[in-house]
């Protein structure tokens, strides 16, 4: 029932010219190359090792969760990237135990150097 009504809804929608989020985001997916999706997901995982551990690439992050992604991009976009980023890190700092969520688990932010 529930499949049938959504269906029909976005047949109607479509009808009248409408475009749903779900629509603009199957857009969006099939627009981003395979390279371009693994690349944002390297620059979301050199944040995430940026504010949690580092990207020394003598640290354990950057070989256990940096390092795998220079077989997907190539050692030319690898590299560039990770440059970019490191660059674009150089005028921030990571701020330790921002927030504290229910679990007891704390997080970090990164903020710019004043």
């Amino acid at each position: 029932m529930y499949l049938c009504i959504n269906k029909l809804k976005l047949e109607i929608m479509e009808t009248k010219g409408i475009t749903t989020s779900k629509q603009i985001l199957d857009t969006k997916k099939s627009e981003l190359s395979e390279l371009g999706r693994n690349e944002l997901w390297f620059k979301s995982m050199l944040i995430s090792c940026f504010v949690y551990g580092g990207l020394d690439p003598e640290s354990y992050s950057y070989n256990k969760y940096i390092l795998p992604y220079r077989a997907t991009l190539g050692e030319k976009v690898f590299n560039e990237v990770y440059e970019e980023m490191v660059e674009s890190f150089s005028d921030c700092e990571v701020e330790s135990n921002v927030y504290t969520d229910s679990e007891g688990v704390t997080y970090n932010s990164i903020k710019y150097k004043t």
